[in-house]
């Protein structure tokens, strides 16, 4: 079989959501890093993959989907051994359908406005709005995870994949201190498959390129 194509960042987090998923279910992928700091994602081969020059792309011998969601629920319903991550059941499903939209729809573009005007070097602080928007996913998911040890069922899934990647980093503009089944649910996915040698390398370089550029 010919391994799919990875193009991904390291300090992406829906870049380390896809590479989780994949060790997750034993899917062995052809990595090609992109440095959006050396403007990789701007080159002319870059561009006739993806157009919206955006990370993660995969490609699947020639099949080129992006977005971490549309590759992550592609990986399992084609490579995994079972449904355990993103259930086929469709009530089920949409359970984890409606974390995974929230993550990326909520989460990433919180922690994209938070990040955005510290890139450009319009501001070395985060707006009392974008505080504002952070505190209220925090209070959202720690009232959702009340009793519960994952966010869409009684085994983790691509929800919590998807959303410990987004949240870990946004921890770097507001802490969860405030929040404990926010604080338990995220030392629950700390012990998921990848989470050391991809998601915690990935936050670790978000975290360093963040604390560079916020006020001191």
């Amino acid at each position: 079989m010919v391994r799919p194509i990875l193009y991904f960042g390291i300090w992406s987090p829906p870049s380390s959501a896809v590479r989780m998923t994949a060790k997750a279910i034993g899917l062995d992928l052809d990595l090609r890093e992109i440095n959006l700091f050396k403007k990789d994602h701007l080159k002319d081969d870059y561009l006739k993959i993806n157009p919206q020059h955006t990370i993660p792309v995969f490609n699947d011998d020639g099949f080129v989907i992006s977005d971490s969601h549309a590759i992550m629920t592609y990986m399992v319903d084609k490579y995994a051994e079972n449904d355990n991550l993103y259930p086929k059941d469709l009530k089920k499903r949409a359970i984890v359908n409606q974390s995974l939209h929230y993550s990326g729809g909520v989460i990433f573009c919180r922690l994209l406005g938070a990040l955005q005007p510290l890139l450009r070097g319009t501001t070395k602080t985060v707006s009392p709005a974008s505080q504002q928007f952070l505190e209220d996913s925090y209070k959202y998911m720690n009232t959702i995870l009340d009793g519960r040890k994952w966010l869409a069922g009684d085994s983790y899934t691509l929800a919590d994949i998807s959303s410990i990647t987004a949240i870990s980093s946004v921890t770097v503009f507001k802490s969860i201190n405030d929040y404990p089944n926010l604080i338990n649910w995220m030392k629950n996915c700390q012990e998921l498959p990848g989470y050391p040698d991809i998601a915690a390398v990935g936050i670790k370089e978000f975290h360093d390129l963040v604390s560079q550029r916020l006020e001191k």
